[in-house]
């Protein structure tokens, strides 16, 4: 409901949209469900540009099977 009313607020010029910037440090201490509900919020037309930091190279996301790199990369 509230995202119908800020999309008529956008489409009649009362107000903008500005994208934001969400920084998660040490994101190695989120657990999976944080990861999904990031997921979902990220697939929105109002999702913000995400920055993860983390002193760590490979760690095992909580809740999850098995050590991934942070990075992504493999």
């Amino acid at each position: 409901m509230r995202a119908q009313v800020v999309n008529r607020y956008i489409d009649q010029g009362v107000a903008e949209l500005v994208p934001g910037v969400l920084f998660i440090d040490e994101v190695h201490m989120l657990d999976i469900e944080c990861f999904t509900y990031l997921n979902r919020a990220l697939e929105s037309s109002l999702a913000p540009i995400v920055i993860f930091a983390t002193n760590r190279g490979i760690c095992q996301v909580r809740d999850s099977k098995g050590a991934r790199p942070v990075s992504g990369s493999e």
